[in-house]
């Protein structure tokens, strides 16, 4: 696979919760869920930063060939959690639902597939020979429509089967992801993206994901788009959202064939 193009831009809050990043055949975003309860056990300021960073510097130690996308996840949490409770043993007296939280989106070129692995609202658009293909996790969704105005209530119910499915230092949801592959001969280029993007198409709908060109000046032209919208509607009355705008992230990359 070739990098054709990523970016990181950190939205209105105080802090940026999303990476993007790739380590040889294999690359990914990750979207950390802004705490809820506030409290920090494992940094001073911000706990999901924390973590996805941990993510971040830890996947391309365990990237490798003979273990499923899914595997590679679990064994890096299970690194990091041995260092969460390393900095603070307590953890383990900690509602799960407390603990930083995210969202992921990866890509794999091995053999001859194109494997992918999603989970939470993090989105993959694949740019085939006969169309585009959308990939994304909508069961965080489906849930809070049926509990709107109750993020903390949503929150509780992470990891459950009466809720939905996230990644957390637990990797109780990972196996849970949504995994598949296609035949990588089919495959042109790859985006993988955060929700910051995807808000283009699923929020403001200023195209459809079939519109969608894979080439870098048009990526950045629709990251500018995303970024005007939110700075006219500022008061965020048009679009209904917690934060004027969001962490925004994106990787293209080409299939070389």
């Amino acid at each position: 696979m070739k990098l054709l193009f990523s970016c990181n831009h950190k939205g209105s809050a105080d802090f940026n919760e999303d990476v993007v990043d790739h380590h040889q055949n294999t690359a990914w975003v990750i979207d950390g869920a802004t705490p809820l309860f506030f409290n920090q056990y494992l940094s001073e300021e911000n706990d999901v930063v924390w973590l996805v960073q941990q993510i971040n510097e830890q996947l391309p130690r365990f990237i490798t060939d003979e273990k499923s996308l899914e595997e590679i996840l679990i064994t890096v949490l299970d690194q990091i959690s041995q260092i969460a409770l390393e900095i603070n043993p307590a953890l383990k007296q900690i509602h799960h639902y407390e603990l930083p939280t995210f969202t992921i989106a990866m890509v794999r070129f091995i053999d001859q597939k194109l494997e992918y692995y999603v989970l939470g609202d993090s989105g993959i658009l694949l740019e085939t020979t006969e169309k585009s293909v959308y990939i994304t996790d909508r069961r965080l969704d489906t849930f809070a429509e049926k509990h709107q105005d109750k993020s903390q209530t949503i929150r509780k119910h992470l990891n459950t089967r009466d809720g939905y499915w996230i990644g957390s230092l637990d990797a109780k949801g990972i196996s849970h992801g949504l995994a598949g592959e296609y035949n990588k001969k089919d495959i042109t280029n790859v985006l993988c993206f955060t929700d910051g993007y995807s808000r283009l198409f699923e929020l403001y709908k200023k195209m459809d994901v079939t519109q969608m060109q894979f080439n870098e000046t048009f990526i950045k032209d629709t990251v500018s788009m995303i970024r005007n919208i939110e700075e006219e509607d500022c008061d965020c009355l048009v679009y209904k959202r917690s934060k004027k705008s969001d962490d925004l992230s994106v990787i293209l990359l080409e299939n070389e064939r």
